[in-house]
């Protein structure tokens, strides 16, 4: 608060006609925003609205527009409302951002900034580390660019994929080949793949008549039959 709040601004310090007073309200305020945790951890909503309420800190021009008190339910309500006029991109994203949890700051933070623990494909491309876990599930991934069902024999190939096979054009079974070389190849000492499939039996066969695992190396895993650590 001393280098960027301006309660603490030397032109506030400076004009007010009770500079005591001033810093006793300067420190009442950061208290007040410590407290938000007293109930748990508060949304960055719940953060961003004291800070605009209390004059902690200067705003940025983009989350200005956002800086209102209101409770999650709110916030969800009126990001769900159909009526409102659509958000661009920008908007929708920070409105999602708003109602996130504040304790994910410093791992986000940490992500970006390549320190976590764990990377996506996206911020780890050409490097390499010494154990990497590749997690594959078509049902959580967005769009049709890809699909490992299909690279790994459990869904058989349309119509549409055979043509373009057969003449050489782009499809989802090559790109998803290629993406799954590039994956495993981040691996220097050892590499865990984990796949989630309608047809576990299915792909085991297609692993082994690829010649891609020994049989000890896969393990399969059913609800309520985990895999045998």
């Amino acid at each position: 608060m001393r280098e960027s709040s301006p309660l603490l601004s030397a032109e506030r310090l400076k004009n007010a006609t009770d500079q005591r007073n001033q810093l006793r309200n300067a420190k009442i305020a950061a208290e007040g925003l410590l407290k938000l945790w007293q109930q748990g951890t508060p949304t960055c909503g719940e953060v961003l609205a004291y800070v605009a309420e209390q004059h902690l800190f200067d705003l940025p021009e983009a989350l200005k527009p956002f800086a209102i008190h209101r409770s999650d339910d709110e916030a969800q309500s009126s990001s769900d409302d159909e009526s409102r006029d659509p958000l661009d991109e920008a908007d929708a994203a920070i409105e999602k951002f708003l109602l996130a949890s504040f304790s994910e700051i410093a791992p986000y933070a940490q992500y970006i900034s390549n320190t976590a623990e764990f990377g996506t494909h996206q911020g780890v491309k050409g490097l390499e580390f010494d154990r990497v876990m590749v997690l594959m599930d078509d049902t959580e991934a967005r769009g049709f660019m890809f699909g490992y069902e299909k690279f790994f024999g459990a869904k058989e190939l349309s119509a549409s994929d055979l043509s373009n096979e057969s003449e050489g054009r782009d499809n989802s079974v090559s790109r998803t080949r290629r993406l799954f070389y590039v994956t495993c190849s981040r691996a220097k000492k050892s590499l865990a793949l984990v796949l989630y499939t309608s047809a576990p039996e299915a792909v085991k066969m297609q692993m082994l008549r690829n010649e891609w695992f020994d049989e000890h190396e896969i393990l399969l895993a059913v609800p309520d039959h985990p895999i045998p650590a």
